[in-house]
């Protein structure tokens, strides 16, 4: 039987693909949401469970101290990544180099909208 801690600290995850095989894709990661919907316009609807997870939100000021270390970094990835100073480009198409960041800063991936890319995938179990 679960305990009450761990049932509100856990949650449900949809990925839409092929198959349910975790494997990290194009950008070092697995993208999933929490819009079962969302999820469906990639394929098959797998849904996961994913607890325990040190995930950053895009929307937060630790999100642009992460900005930051990125552009001291790598100055000139800024031009591609930080059209319109809103950093859409990186958090959508995560470059290795942020990947590196947040695993250095503790995070096993981050919250971007009803979207979550999980870096760390040892932290994800497949319910169906």
């Amino acid at each position: 039987m679960k305990t009450f801690d761990k049932f509100i600290n856990e949650k449900k995850y949809y990925r839409g693909a092929e198959t349910n095989e975790l494997r990290k894709g194009d950008f070092n990661g697995l993208w999933c949401s929490t819009d079962y919907k969302t999820a469906s316009q990639y394929g098959n609807v797998w849904e996961y469970e994913i607890d325990n997870v040190n995930l950053l939100n895009t929307e937060s000021d630790e999100a642009r101290r992460i900005e930051n270390i990125f552009l001291k970094a790598y100055p000139d990835e800024e031009e591609y990544y930080n059209q319109d100073d809103e950093w859409t480009e990186l958090w959508m198409f995560p470059p290795n180099k942020v990947i590196e960041i947040l695993k250095l800063q503790g995070y096993d991936g981050y919250n971007n909208g009803m979207d979550t890319f999980i870096i760390n995938l040892h932290k994800i179990k497949p319910l169906n």
